[in-house]
């Protein structure tokens, strides 16, 4: 944990987060123990399990945190958890089932306090004709895109049949002149090197005072000279359990000791702190 907490969350960030960050990692090492069994080892070095940066890495600060929180886990119904972490949702953390389809009952979508972080919100344009290729590329040959159908992000909890509650897109349905296709966000998180699938999509056209979200768009817009399809989006990661930059807000407006655990309470529904080691 040493060589790995810092390359996590930064070492001048507040000492719960640190601490909160700690017990988050040495919970989700414990619990994925074994994973590269067949390879002769536990975890690896990676973001498969977790990046390691070795002594090189180690920080007064990150290994403090790793002493004052020495052998606590968390855990649920008597187990640890694996306890996933990302660097900020965008507002609202998400259920496990609209990310990895199984329903995890400590990994529920919660409110999120991450507005300060560089990744809360971001945007992106893309042209509907390169766009239309690149889906083509990918298997999904629509032709010359006319619309595409995605509900209006609105505030979390949502209950649209698209979108997880945090508003992560599952999938949507893309309109071209060749047919039409349903596109799984998380294949154009991927195509596109989306930081999220927290996104909305909008229609921008060349005079117009402001994009219109693609629902409300009128029909056959991407055959439409210089019109652009606009991503805003928001977070940075798959959005399940501590958010890294929310609980950095949390240890600064509350920096009293043991904290740390308020954020891992906040995060992880229903879980419970206990110490597996001294």
């Amino acid at each position: 944990l040493y060589g790995v907490l810092p390359g996590e969350m930064s070492p001048s960030w507040p000492l719960e987060s640190l601490k909160a960050q700690a017990v988050a990692a040495r919970s989700y090492g414990m619990a994925t123990k074994g994973k590269h069994s067949k390879e002769g080892f536990d975890v690896c070095t990676t973001t498969d399990c977790q990046v390691y940066g070795g002594v090189d890495v180690e920080q007064k600060s990150t290994n403090r945190a790793v002493d004052e929180t020495r052998g606590e886990v968390l855990t649920y119904d008597g187990k640890l958890i694996t306890a996933f972490f990302h660097s900020a949702s965008g507002g609202y953390t998400e259920n496990s089932e609209f990310v990895w389809s199984s329903a995890i009952p400590y990994l529920r979508g919660v409110e999120d306090y991450d507005q300060k972080s560089p990744h809360y919100s971001w945007k992106k344009e893309v042209d509907p004709a390169w766009l239309s290729t690149k889906l083509a590329s990918q298997g999904y040959k629509v032709g010359e895109i006319q619309s595409i159908s995605l509900s209006e992000m609105k505030k979390s909890p949502q209950k649209t049949a698209d979108r997880g509650v945090s508003g992560r897109v599952l999938t949507f349905e893309v309109i071209g002149s060749a047919g039409k296709a349903t596109i799984p966000g998380k294949t154009f998180r991927t195509m596109l090197g989306l930081k999220s699938t927290c996104f909305d999509l909008y229609v921008q056209e060349k005079g117009g005072r402001s994009p219109i979200q693609v629902e409300k768009a009128k029909k056959n817009w991407g055959a439409r000279k210089d019109t652009t399809l606009v991503i805003e989006g928001y977070g940075w990661g798959h959005g399940l359990g501590l958010s890294q930059w929310g609980a950095k807000a949390m240890a600064e407006s509350d920096p009293s000791d043991k904290s740390y655990q308020k954020i891992l309470l906040h995060y992880y529904t229903g879980v419970k702190l206990e110490n597996l080691y001294d």
